[in-house]
């Protein structure tokens, strides 16, 4: 069980950190990252590093599971009562009987074109954790050939009463 340090934080500017910590990394190998973060969107308590980590984990299979158009899209948002988070590719897609499966540990979908992707299993499973220790939920929407997006909602009405263990 991982203990969190939350600190009240600028989403925004943490998803922007995490965006570009993420072009270092893949800089040279063709991705193209479109950000769409609203300004003055409302603090929200977070920690940070976890927040990031799961970022630069969905950031990271975007782009593993996309063919040779690599282009991914982060949007963050106030919408009603809840901050949301997509970040979004053009890829292979996921089985829509694979959708809830993909965030139990150690499960891999499929992949339809038989490539080999490395990977253990637990990415997504670490990211539904991360989500849920701060009082979130985590979505995939997904259609094969045409791609997915994975939405993080957290509700401003819970804001500061996530479960938090140390």
């Amino acid at each position: 069980q991982k203990s969190y340090r939350m600190e009240n934080t600028s989403i925004g500017n943490a998803t922007k950190k995490a965006i570009e910590r993420f072009r270092l990394l893949v800089n040279e190998h063709g991705v193209i990252i479109k950000e769409n973060i609203e300004n003055d969107l409302p603090s929200y308590m977070l920690d940070a590093e976890s927040y990031e980590q799961v970022l630069l984990n969905l950031l990271d299979n975007a782009v593993k599971y996309s063919r040779e158009d690599k282009l991914i899209e982060v949007s963050a948002k106030h919408e009603n009562d809840y901050i949301i988070i997509e970040v979004t590719d053009h890829g292979i897609g996921i089985n829509k009987k694979d959708c809830e499966k993909i965030f139990e540990k150690f499960f891999r979908s499929p992949i339809p074109d038989g490539r080999k992707i490395p990977g253990s299993g637990i990415g997504l499973t670490l990211v539904k954790e991360i989500i849920e220790a701060h009082g979130g939920t985590v979505k995939v929407e997904s259609e094969i050939g045409r791609g997915s997006t994975f939405k993080l909602s957290f509700p401003l009405s819970n804001n500061g009463k996530q479960k938090y263990d140390g």
